[in-house]
């Protein structure tokens, strides 16, 4: 028998949702994630798993529950648009900025455009208006002005500015 010595997946957690609360884990390997609530006060359990996402579990979670709980929910805007392939191409380059230490290779694949930070995974962008790309899974959005050869990126409240080298 191995004993867990790191303490992972030992355990529930108690998570709040408005005036309920629930004991729940949260878990993730290799690209697979998992959530799971079960809140005794109203007999309900609520699950999730996936091994690819491109939205944010925690973002799912809270709407399920909010439909649920019949809480004030807006549903997400899935709209994508399909751009050319001239239109992708003119964001193609690496992107350097005086605000974090990563630089940033966009490329079109698969006529899409994929983006990959120094140091990580590539992902794809998806197109909601010309020159607006945005990846949910972490939050981000990237707003490229072609004709300056520089994009904005969006995530976690803040705003960084990034050049073509």
């Amino acid at each position: 028998m191995t004993i867990n010595t790191q303490g992972y997946g030992l355990g529930l957690m108690k998570i709040p949702f408005y005036e309920s609360f629930a004991y729940g884990h949260t878990g993730g390997i290799d690209g697979f994630r998992s959530n799971s609530a079960y809140f005794p006060a109203d007999s309900i359990s609520i699950s999730y798993v996936s091994n690819r996402t491109r939205y944010p579990i925690n973002d799912i979670m809270i709407g399920v529950l909010s439909i649920i709980y019949d809480k004030p929910y807006q549903l997400p805007d899935f709209t994508e648009i399909k751009l050319d392939a001239e239109e992708l191409k003119a964001h193609k380059g690496k992107y350097i900025s005086k605000e974090l230490p990563i630089k940033i290779q966009v490329d079109v694949k698969n006529n899409h455009l994929w983006a990959q930070a120094t140091g990580q995974d590539g992902f794809e962008l998806t197109a909601s208006k010309n020159g607006v790309f945005s990846y949910p899974g972490a939050g981000i959005e990237m707003i490229f002005s072609a004709d300056k050869k520089q994009f904005t990126l969006k995530q976690g409240g803040g705003s960084f500015l990034f050049t073509r080298e």
